[in-house]
């Protein structure tokens, strides 16, 4: 059995990214060319419980990012989740297993980690931070004294990679005959992503520094672990849409919103893709349903009842099943290239391939290509053979 597995999550790498990385690792590694979200919204909270979990969200229960981590006895927790990640799997198995997750986002290292984690650590004012529901390391003010981070955007991936390999040092990961689990989420390429856009030279700059990341956490690994006592395992949460330009456009979610509590009079809350009520109303339903089908970008509009009885006749349709939870009341799919929630530069959520295509390079097991389609709880599948997991 291995020793310790590493997964790299980069927040927002679209699968096309790949060709910016060093041929020499993707040459080493089992690369998964068909792996998708199949599940919809494609949003960081929502595919971080996925890829951990190994189950859609209409299982996992996170269907968005905000709210997700936020618990008014903790602070943050991962009590939003309905399912165990692998780390949890691996802690009760083998309760001397460690399990380690950091990002610069807070509900990125939560939905990581899980519920029984030795170490879940974020961002908040340049500084690593935790939530009372997990223990706070012995050693992370003295850390703190050490690393401090000022731009997330083109710092966050150096300060990241230094602290993933200070706290594997520290907690030390991959040192005894119990399998641990690190997880490490690079946020900043979806900090520049959403500004700057995929095309953009500050997009290739960050996914270069990827690249760096990727090559000296082998180095480290290599040194501290030991070739053939560990796998990395490379992904990530979503892509992105191309910036509106020719074709698409931009679909203020908050001004929808103004637009429907206006025209029933009654309060909604959007949150694309869902459409939320404060009471159950079908005549409600039908009229928020009318209204959006009227819209230039919409490409279609459900009801709970509608998606509950759905017969998949396409890919998203069954995006959709995959990812209601039976808490909304609507859901609505904008066509592709239309940026729902943005006014300026772009952002993800849909089911179209640029938001659900994504790269899955399996290091450390074997070598070579798979060309058939896959879902990203392949990685849970991989970890859970790895580790001999029921």
């Amino acid at each position: 059995m291995i020793r310790l597995a590493v997964i790299l999550i980069a927040d927002q790498f679209r699968y096309d990214y790949l060709t910016l990385l060093d041929k020499k690792f993707l040459n080493s590694s089992f690369v998964y060319t068909n792996c998708h979200h199949k599940h919809i919204p494609t949003f960081t909270a929502v595919g971080h419980a996925t890829i951990l979990t190994g189950v859609p969200p209409r299982i996992h229960g996170i269907i968005s990012n905000f709210p997700s981590v936020e618990d008014p006895d903790f602070g943050k927790s991962p009590r939003r989740l309905r399912y165990p990640t692998v780390g949890d799997e691996i802690k009760l198995k083998y309760p001397k297993s460690k399990v380690v997750s950091i990002s610069l986002k807070d509900r990125s290292a939560i939905f990581s980690g899980g519920f029984l984690a030795d170490v879940v650590l974020w961002v908040e004012d340049g500084k690593l931070t935790t939530s009372r529901y997990y223990r706070k390391p012995e050693w992370l003010d003295e850390i703190n004294k050490k690393f401090s981070l000022k731009d997330e955007f083109f710092e966050g991936n150096r300060f990241l990679l230094e602290l993933f390999k200070e706290v594997l040092r520290r907690e030390g990961l991959g040192r005894d005959t119990f399998p641990d689990l690190a997880i490490l989420s690079l946020s900043s390429l979806d900090l520049v992503g959403h500004k700057y856009g995929p095309n953009s030279d500050e997009v290739r700059r960050v996914v270069k520094q990827v690249d760096t990341v990727i090559r000296e956490i082998l180095r480290f690994l290599d040194k501290e672990v030991g070739k053939g006592n560990y796998i990395l395992i490379f992904t990530s949460d979503h892509g992105v849409a191309p910036i509106p330009k020719n074709f698409g456009g931009y679909v203020d979610e908050e001004k929808l919103g103004e637009e429907i509590r206006e025209i029933l009079g009654m309060d909604v809350r959007i949150s694309y893709p869902w459409v939320f009520l404060n009471r159950e109303e079908a005549s409600a339903k039908k009229t928020i349903k009318e209204y959006l089908l009227g819209k230039e970008w919409i490409f279609r509009v459900y009801t709970d009842e509608e998606v509950l009885s759905l017969n998949p006749k396409d890919f998203v349709d069954s995006l959709i099943i995959n990812g209601f939870d039976g808490s909304a009341d609507l859901v609505f799919i904008a066509k592709p290239y239309w940026v729902v929630g943005y006014t300026k530069g772009t952002t993800h959520g849909s089911p179209y391939l640029y938001d659900t295509h994504v790269p899955l390079v399996v290091y450390g097991l074997k070598k070579g290509k798979s060309q058939e389609g896959c879902y990203i709880t392949k990685v849970a599948e991989i970890l859970r053979e790895a580790f001999n997991l029921p």
